[in-house]
């Protein structure tokens, strides 16, 4: 085989070892235009994971401060009627106290055994409704965003503009612990109003 070069022969094995070398280059690289391809997917993917998060942002209700003594706006978009604290894997038992300085009062404290491994305690903090349909109690909705520091006000039951200070303390180690506002389902039944409290997203402010 003559090569470019007047004179110069290359030697068959030289031949083939070039053609082996071009044939694998040709199958280890990465076309550009699958390159992109991959590189559309990854990005999508990354755009869809922050779409997710920030939903999950946007429908973590608004709290500020520990289990013990916190505030808790109401972000419900509808009036509440109570607020329910789940600790699970403990007792009713290993209640210390709770805090009861909001419209609510003292709240009910049960204790869910269905799973005897596994018990449930509720703290539900809730109004009742009267026969012409209107409630002894109710959280209301926030007229707007509402400052950390306006919850201070929450520890006064004079007055109501959306949000409520609850606190429980416990012995012991809860596997699990969830919050919720409990609203009016139409029918007189209090459920679960959304979005959830999410105690990831707690700030905690010391209280002046």
């Amino acid at each position: 085989m003559k090569t470019n070069h007047p004179g110069v022969t290359d030697s068959p094995a030289i031949v083939r070892i070039a053609r082996r070398s071009l044939a694998m280059t040709t199958d280890t690289v990465t076309p550009l235009s699958k390159r992109s391809t991959w590189a559309s997917r990854l990005l999508g993917l990354a755009s869809s994971s922050l779409v997710l998060a920030l939903m999950h942002a946007a429908q973590a209700s608004t709290a500020y401060g520990t289990l013990n003594n916190f505030d808790c706006v109401n972000d419900t978009g509808v009036e509440a009627h109570g607020f329910e604290i789940e600790l699970d894997d403990i007792h009713s038992r290993d209640i210390t106290y709770t805090y009861d300085y909001n419209h609510y009062g003292i709240p009910k404290i049960t204790e869910d055994n269905s799973d005897p491994l596994h018990p449930k305690v509720f703290i539900r903090y809730a109004g009742t409704r009267r026969p012409d349909g209107t409630w002894t109690a109710y959280t209301a909705i926030p007229a707007g965003p509402l400052n950390p520091t306006d919850g201070h006000q929450f520890t006064d039951p004079s007055v109501n503009f959306g949000g409520e200070h609850f606190g429980a303390g416990y012995y012991g180690a809860p596997s699990a612990v969830k919050y919720n506002w409990l609203i009016d389902d139409g029918t007189g039944n209090l459920i679960h109003g959304l979005p959830e409290v999410d105690p990831k997203g707690w700030t905690s402010f010391s209280r002046n």
